[in-house]
């Protein structure tokens, strides 16, 4: 893995006790490797609906979402903060559909279950 001056360590959190894990295992390897962390929560997308009670229904759950997608992002961002006072991070909603969760136990591409690669740290210009 190369270093770049643009690197960044990036964490999707949904609220739960494995996403906060999550974001507090990423925010360590970025503290460790002097890298940015950048926290984000994916918005679902709504549906579309040609009925205007249904596009009102759907504008009151996009803003519910919208939300709940920044107190999570605050609860998460607290959380870090408590750790790694100096840590740099962003914290972002995004539009899309959270992606599938890596498979418990499942090891990461490119790395064997009897080894892990030693992270090179982030170059800052």
């Amino acid at each position: 893995m190369a270093a770049h001056d643009d690197s960044v360590i990036v964490t999707g959190v949904d609220g739960s006790r494995v996403g906060r894990a999550a974001s507090l295992w990423a925010a360590a390897l970025a503290a460790r490797l002097g890298c940015p962390l950048r926290i984000v929560h994916a918005l679902p997308d709504a549906p579309s609906s040609a009925a205007d009670n249904a596009v009102i229904r759907q504008g009151s759950a996009a803003a519910a979402a919208r939300e709940t997608g920044e107190l999570v992002l605050n609860e998460t961002i607290v959380l870090v903060r408590e750790r790694w006072p100096h840590l740099e991070m962003r914290a972002d909603l995004v539009p899309g559909r959270p992606p599938a969760p890596w498979p418990p136990r499942a090891p990461m591409p490119g790395w064997s279950s009897s080894e892990t690669p030693e992270p090179e740290p982030c170059a800052r210009g």
